[in-house]
């Protein structure tokens, strides 16, 4: 289904190699002939670029449609709905003719008509939905306009490989349960089954054969979702935004308006989970669990006084400062005093060589026929394979 498959795999085989060169695993001539060979069949540009042609691609595509709007005189409902629709289709295919007949790839053009393509679709079939009174409450039509705006973003993931709009379609659909008018704790509840649900799905979906660039955006899809677990069962997280006297009279709610069992269940989650998410990171070295950790722990440091009905007070994040420094030079010292300033993978030196800080297995597959010292390289010796995985039926 994805419009780049075989392209991302070798665009993250050729970040890799990057990483690979850097380290020292592999001779300048070895990584010119690997980057060659693994070069993939699209156009890119650079970042601003793509940012600009996005923009100005996103105001042409408003622009057309609200001059033929204005042009056609359209003030109905009704009218503006198809007028949408149809030009949500129009933008849409229009971004995947480019990408089929130019080979583009984060150009910026054809992702903005991607992206303005589905907005147009659902706006124009939410108008429509309104318009023959399908949609008769407000909470109604946020629910549908949810689900649809989700959808949408899924779809543009799966298809195009947007690794935000997965996010986005799971923040989409986290708005439904808030609709429903249920207690507040059935809310939380809804929404954390909702995040545990998708957590699944999306572990039993990847198989172990599934190329590199695949885990690796699942790996961040998980982490993300781990998150969304912790926000549903800390209750005590909005008090964040509070000033401390604000705080101090939400704390007369006693258990946050929640059952006590579940209060303090939810205490308990939120130091166990971060403990979870930091030790499967550390373990498989994936920075996003490692990173969500870390965010997950300092939330449960900030909030965990809330639960206890525990005082806060201005010095507080000047005591938390002094010692995350302390155990970060700490850190970096016993790490100095290991062999090779190594301990279980892992260093406090910038230039990481591959085989202490882990490479991915899944691309293993280009080095079977790696060259010898003098740098001359050797072509794959299997058959069926065509992105630099050595033949190994494109699994790397």
């Amino acid at each position: 289904m994805n419009l780049y498959k075989n392209e991302e795999e070798n665009i993250y085989l050729q970040k890799e190699i990057k990483s690979w060169y850097k380290s020292g695993l592999i001779c300048e001539a070895q990584f010119d002939k690997f980057v060659e060979y693994a070069r993939p069949g699209v156009k890119s540009i650079n970042h601003f670029f793509e940012g600009l042609l996005f923009i100005f691609t996103i105001i042409f595509t408003a622009a057309v449609v609200g001059f033929t709007t204005w042009k056609l005189r359209l003030d109905d409902e009704l009218s503006i709905g198809f007028v949408f629709l149809f030009f949500g289709f129009a933008a849409y295919f229009a971004g995947e003719f480019l990408v089929k007949k130019y080979s583009l790839y984060r150009h910026g053009i054809e992702e903005a008509l991607a992206i303005s393509g589905c907005y147009l679709f659902c706006t124009g079939a939410v108008m429509l939905l309104r318009k023959y009174e399908i949609i008769l409450e407000p909470r109604l039509y946020v629910i549908i306009s949810s689900a649809l705006a989700s959808a949408a973003a899924f779809f543009l993931y799966k298809r195009w490989g947007y690794l935000i709009m997965a996010s986005l379609s799971v923040f989409a659909l986290s708005i439904i349960p808030f609709q429903l008018e249920l207690p507040p704790f059935h809310e939380r509840l809804l929404l954390f089954v909702t995040y545990a649900l998708i957590l699944y799905i999306n572990l039993r979906a990847e198989g172990p054969g599934a190329p590199g660039y695949l885990k690796f955006n699942n790996s961040v899809i998980q982490a993300c979702l781990l998150f969304g677990l912790y926000i549903a069962s800390n209750v005590r997280l909005q008090n964040l935004q509070m000033p401390l006297s604000e705080i101090r009279n939400i704390m007369l709610v006693k258990y946050a308006g929640m059952p006590p069992a579940a209060y303090w269940a939810s205490f308990a989650f939120i130091f166990i989970l971060p403990a979870i998410t930091l030790f499967f990171g550390l373990r498989t070295k994936k920075r996003a669990f490692i990173d969500m950790g870390a965010i997950m722990a300092a939330l449960t440091i900030c909030t965990y006084k809330d639960y206890l009905g525990w005082t806060h007070y201005v010095w507080e994040p000047i005591i938390f400062g002094g010692i995350l420094v302390t155990v970060a030079l700490a850190a970096i010292k016993w790490f100095e005093k290991a062999k090779d300033k190594i301990r279980s993978g892992y260093t406090s030196e910038s230039d990481l060589k591959p085989e202490n800080y882990g490479i991915d297995v899944s691309v293993l597959g280009v080095l079977a026929k790696m060259p010898a010292a003098d740098g001359s390289f050797e072509g794959p010796g299997g058959g069926g394979g065509t992105s630099g995985g050595a033949g190994v039926d494109r699994g790397f």
